[in-house]
Order: C-alpha cells, then structure tokens, then sequence
C-alpha cells in the first residue's frame, strides 16, 4: 500500500476514535487536508472459485472515490467484493448461499449488505471472533448490523417498500 493511502487511513482511524463523524465531511481541517471528508481508501477482494468452493481474496486498497457508507464508517470497515460475470451468469443462487453467512477478517466479523455494479459490499460490525476489541482503534465506536441499516433505511419510516434485500 503506498504511503499515502497510509496516511489517510491514519487520518481516518483518528476520526474514528473522535467518534463525531467526522468522515461524513463538512468540518473543515483535519489532519492537514483543508476539507477532509472520509471513506477515500477501497478495501477490494475478489470471490473466487477454487475447485468446488468459494473463497475471498484481499486486493491492494486504492485510493478512489468516496461513497456515503465509507464515509459514515470508515474505510477499513468496509470491504468491496467484487464477483466476477462468470459466477453471476452460472452460480448465482450458490454465490448468495456463500454470502448469505458472516465474515472473519482479522478477528473482525463482515456482513453483507449491498450489492451494485458487479459488487457487495460487506460492512464490519460490532461483534469479534476470537480477538478482544480495543478503544485505541475505535472498536467501541462500531455499530451492530441492525443500527447501520437502520441509519441507511429506517424501517420504521419505509414499512410500505417492498422487502427484497440482496436476496438474504
């Protein structure tokens, strides 16, 4: 990862532990960028199909575009899998049965959440799998699947919309 991905997940990780949300931009100065907004880094992976299983491979991050997820969560805490055509076109009720389950990452549990453009994009939530959590990364700002659905969709206020959510 070049240096200045780096810097920007520093940048980024520093706000987490503010906990102001200040990634979501409009704050002025952060940092040493004069308007800081987060969600700037991609974490990739690509599914793939070894012999008859899934598996997800990481990807080097790149700095690219923000979107409003990254921004409210940071960009470490979401992971963009890209799904190439081939499984879609071929295996798409298997691909959702693979996804349909949760995620370890470095002791960090990942869910699925949206899906767009070839990809899903898979959120950390609060919860750990054989780690501690820890204040000096953020870990007690997280927030669980349901709160991050409910920022993003409220239920409460769309209980008329039809309930199709990435076939899960």
């Amino acid at each position: 990862m070049c240096i200045r991905n780096r810097e920007e997940l520093d940048r980024e990780d520093q706000a987490i532990t503010e906990n102001r949300e200040r990634g979501l931009g409009l704050m002025g100065e952060w940092q040493g960028d004069p308007d800081w907004y987060g969600g700037q880094i991609q974490q990739l992976a690509r599914l793939v199909k070894s012999e008859k299983t899934y598996k997800i491979n990481l990807e080097p991050m790149e700095k690219r575009r923000s979107h409003r997820f990254a921004r409210y969560l940071s960009s470490r805490r979401i992971i963009q899998l890209r799904i190439p055509d081939e499984l879609v076109m071929k295996e798409l009720p298997d691909v959702w049965a693979y996804l349909s389950k949760k995620f370890v990452l470095c002791g960090r549990i990942f869910v699925p959440l949206h899906a767009k453009d070839g990809s899903v994009y898979m959120i950390e939530t609060n919860e750990d799998y054989e780690r501690k959590p820890g204040s000096w990364c953020g870990d007690e700002h997280r927030r669980s699947f349901a709160d991050v659905v409910n920022w993003h969709n409220p239920l409460d206020l769309n209980k008329n919309q039809v309930s199709v959510f990435f076939g899960l």
